[in-house]
């Protein structure tokens, strides 16, 4: 969990290029991440766009996804090191657990959700092997939406 009010206020101004994007089919919306590592989303004649993460920047934003939960939706956010999510459209942003593989070194390649009725995600990492003193590339999967991984 971050504290949100603890990161410098994002500008419109720092949208720069958008990385990735995602619709939720349930609503027609639209959620994209950008350049400026913001999260933005907004309908498709334009209108109703803001920022989910004005105050939290995401790094090298690689994957956004949004899932049905349940009860609504949850946004998954991929960076070079990190995945978060978010339950409540971005008022606060959770960090998945089991991925302390590539935080020292390597990070995230590929992030992908897969179209079952649990909607799996893989992970493509490189990490270091302080064993064979190597990187190594492994696959994390989640069953639960993201919130946690195992190798």
């Amino acid at each position: 969990h971050r504290d949100l009010h603890s990161f410098p206020t994002r500008r419109s101004s720092d949208l720069g290029r958008i990385h990735d994007m995602d619709l939720d089919v349930n609503t027609n919306t639209l959620y994209c991440g950008s350049d400026g590592g913001n999260i933005w989303k907004g309908n498709f004649n334009g209108s109703g766009w803001n920022c989910l993460n004005n105050n939290f920047r995401f790094e090298d934003i690689n994957m956004i996804r949004v899932l049905p939960n349940g009860t609504g939706s949850r946004i998954l956010v991929s960076t070079d090191k990190h995945l978060y999510y978010s339950d409540d459209e971005g008022v606060v942003w959770n960090e998945s657990t089991g991925l302390a593989g590539p935080q020292d070194w390597g990070g995230i390649e590929r992030a992908v959700v897969m179209n079952d009725s649990i909607n799996t995600v893989f992970l493509l990492l490189q990490q270091w092997n302080y064993t064979s003193w190597q990187a190594e590339v492994c696959i994390y999967k989640s069953t639960n939406l993201g919130e946690s991984f195992s190798s």
